[in-house]
């Protein structure tokens, strides 16, 4: 989010900008200028944020604990039902008093009295299945006099951005752990979705004739789901001949073609074979098998296609020998040749109409299978290079609610020639597409994994904020006290980015909003008190 925008959320929101307030404990909002000394403390434990502010307490004085819990998850502040506050006695004896319910949103005022002086220990339960979260908020000082609480020592101020809860709440803002983890990085590729070879096809009538439907059966348009084998449609067909002859040509190009990709074939089953072989000696790599694979399959399908071809024509012909033997009424027609789906899919195109003379040179049908598709990515050169086997990847697709759906890749081959025109090398990979969210020709970003680092600090990059060219990020000293600061950043993949400076294992960083607490950072008004209570 730019500052504009960020700007604008903060005003529809309702909210104000406030800076920092030294007050006691660096807290701003909550600060007294005379009597006893106040603590915060801020907790983050089983799926729940406490942030708790509290005067010191004397030993038979009632306290009011000023109480915020909001989930770590949604950030959204608990709006109803009871809280327990857990109370263990310097004695190990415990007493628990119920707060039943909030005061406002987020928010309990529980006030509570300490009977006897010394280390009491405090937590917070929040009820739940099958058990309760509960918080701990740790040791808590509890003083014989009010004379000894007011002359306590002070905890040193925390010097940072103001941001209060209610402010937080209604930004729903999110923070998250820097955490030491395996990241593996990733580069952005552009790509375009591709038939699988011999799965796009195109159908023509092998002879000039005029298209019927066939009998009990609806015209199909595009769209519409067929199977192998399937009758298109039928074509009665009138053959001089001229075109006699020219069907005899087609059929003897048809049956070279198929000797032509059966030898292709062969040559390429023996080269994937011998490869296999070579690799399990490690005469080979694995990339040279996978190229060989690859190539095996597109000779596969080109045999297969060219086979198909010659069976539709070779069929012609043996209608039109069995018409001219039989002997017919001269007319020079005979019984109408059906065009069958060569492979199963959905309809992409449809031409011609049902009494339409057509010509062999007519497209009449399309059909593609798109249930997985190829997605070519066009890496440069110099980044190809560095890649020494093909890489994991996947693409990203945001739908309509803005929910995004990773696709994951399956690498097929590494491209061996440079375009001389684009400087790119194509990367092929499979993506199922049971959905048919990838269609042919559609434009995407495909994200390589090109290279893994152990063990680093990452958070995730919705915490990166770009102040002035530099990297900075946000951090939470407390529940209501953010600090500025600048990090190094390294790499990046799935969504997490590498911290190489400036931030350590466990420091919590603002995931949602950042740039509202750099608004806030940056105003120059002077907050009244920060809560009504």
């Amino acid at each position: 989010m730019d500052i504009s925008r960020a700007m604008v959320a903060l005003l529809a929101a309702g909210i104000a900008i406030l800076p920092a307030c030294d007050g006691p404990g660096g807290h701003s909002g909550h600060d007294h200028d005379h009597g006893p000394h106040t603590a915060q403390v801020t907790v983050w434990e089983n799926g729940y944020e406490a942030f708790v502010e509290y005067e010191y307490p004397v030993a038979g004085v009632p306290v009011q604990f000023i109480t915020h819990i909001a989930e770590i998850d949604t950030g959204e502040p608990r709006r109803d039902g009871p809280v327990t506050f857990v109370l263990r006695a310097p004695t190990g004896e415990e007493t628990r008093h119920v707060e039943e319910r909030v005061a406002r949103d987020g928010i309990y005022l529980p006030t509570i009295t300490f009977p006897s002086p010394g280390a009491w220990t405090v937590a917070v339960e929040v009820p739940g299945a099958p058990s309760p979260a509960t918080t701990h908020l740790g040791d808590l000082e509890v003083y014989p006099t009010e004379d000894e609480a007011i002359h306590a020592p002070v905890p040193q101020e925390v010097d940072g951005i103001s941001f209060l809860k209610e402010q937080q709440w209604k930004l729903s803002m999110l923070s998250a752990p820097a955490a030491r983890r395996s990241l593996v990085a990733r580069r952005e590729f552009p790509g375009r979705v591709y038939p699988r070879r011999g799965h796009r096809v195109s159908i023509a009538s092998p002879l000039t004739g005029r298209l019927v439907v066939p009998p009990d059966a609806a015209v199909l348009d595009v769209g519409a789901e067929v199977k192998e084998g399937d009758v298109l449609v039928f074509v009665e067909p009138s053959l001089p001949a001229s075109e006699y002859l020219q069907l005899e040509i087609k059929l003897a190009e048809a049956e070279a073609e198929a000797v032509r990709t059966e030898q292709a074939l062969e040559l390429a089953r023996a080269t994937f074979s011998r490869n296999e072989r070579l690799e399990s000696v490690n005469a080979k790599s694995k990339r040279e098998v996978e190229r060989a694979r690859y190539e095996l399959e597109a000779a596969t399908a080109a045999h297969g296609a060219a086979v198909a071809v010659r069976a539709r024509y070779d069929k012609a012909r043996s209608l039109l020998r069995s018409f001219r033997t039989r002997g017919a009424s001269g007319s020079g027609e005979f019984g109408p040749l059906a065009l069958r789906a060569p492979i199963s899919g959905t309809v992409v195109k449809v031409a011609g109409s049902p009494g339409e003379l057509v010509t062999p040179d007519t497209e009449l049908f399309a059909i593609l299978d798109a249930s997985v598709v190829v997605v070519e990515a066009a890496v440069p050169e110099h980044e190809a290079s560095r890649l020494e086997e093909i890489p994991d990847a996947y693409v990203e697709l945001e739908n309509a609610g803005g929910q995004v759906t990773r696709v994951t890749l399956t690498p097929v081959h590494a491209g061996l020639e440079v375009d001389p025109a684009t400087r790119t090398v194509p990367f092929h990979y499979h993506a199922a597409n049971p959905d048919g969210r990838l269609r042919v020709g559609m434009a995407v970003d495909v994200l390589m994994e090109t290279g893994e680092a152990s063990d680093v600090v990452a958070i995730p990059e919705s915490a990166l904020v770009d102040d002035d060219g530099k990297y900075v990020v946000f951090v939470q000293l407390a529940g209501e006290t953010f600090e500025r600061r600048e990090v190094t950043v390294g790499i990046r993949g799935r969504g997490l980015v590498e911290i190489v400076d400036g931030l350590d294992g466990g420091e919590r960083v603002v995931t949602t909003d950042p740039w509202a607490i750099r608004l806030a950072s940056l105003s120059t008004v002077i907050p009244a008190h920060g809560h009504e209570h």
